[in-house]
């Protein structure tokens, strides 16, 4: 279909040929990240594209988008916040337009997600633990531990983070920068 021809990447085929992909949420925006939303077909010729309202499905930097084992839901991890400084994983239903977060992350980092079953496997890192591999159900959105590879780390005393924010000057080039900053 035409929109899959405006896709920001090649769809993603799930199950029975379902298909997911980002459009440019608005095609005259301007700037080097444009916003881009989240689609999907459930016929496996990706005709009658199903675009998805909800906010959380609209981002400048999607992560990765993988279907899930049945091929009903869309899962999805993304970039958001200030600076999209923090990450979020969320399940979408298109047959219903139902949106549920399984798991934001603020200032804590994931990389390297990959879909197994019903979890994702992750590397992920926080402000006061080294990297280690998790998994998160996508069911639930609990994060469990597989592998600790710096045991001892816990053991160290660790000072207080604190989390700054501030306002960044105005985007006069409209390109898209955030009015916040953070430290």
């Amino acid at each position: 279909p035409d929109e899959v021809g405006c896709s920001a990447g090649p769809p993603v085929v799930g199950k029975n040929g379902v298909r997911a992909w980002l459009v440019r949420a608005d095609p005259s925006e301007r700037g080097i990240l444009p916003k881009l939303r989240l689609t999907a077909s459930l016929r496996a010729d990706g005709s009658q594209p199903i675009a998805c309202t909800a906010d959380e499905c609209t981002a400048q930097i999607f992560s990765k988008v993988w279907w899930s084992a049945d091929g009903k839901q869309v899962i999805f991890w993304r970039e958001e916040g200030i600076n999209l400084s923090d990450q979020g994983f969320y399940s979408w239903t298109p047959a219903s337009g139902a949106v549920k977060p399984l798991q934001r992350a603020s200032g804590d980092r994931f990389k390297e997600c990959e879909l197994l079953g019903q979890r994702l496997i992750c590397v992920h890192e926080t402000r006061l633990q080294p990297a280690h591999v998790v998994s998160i159900d996508t069911r639930s959105g609990r994060i469990s531990v597989l592998a600790d590879f710096n045991p001892e780390f816990k053991n160290l005393r660790l000072p207080k983070i604190e989390r700054i924010e501030w306002d960044a000057p105005p985007d006069t080039l409209q390109l898209g920068y955030s009015k916040r900053a953070h430290g």
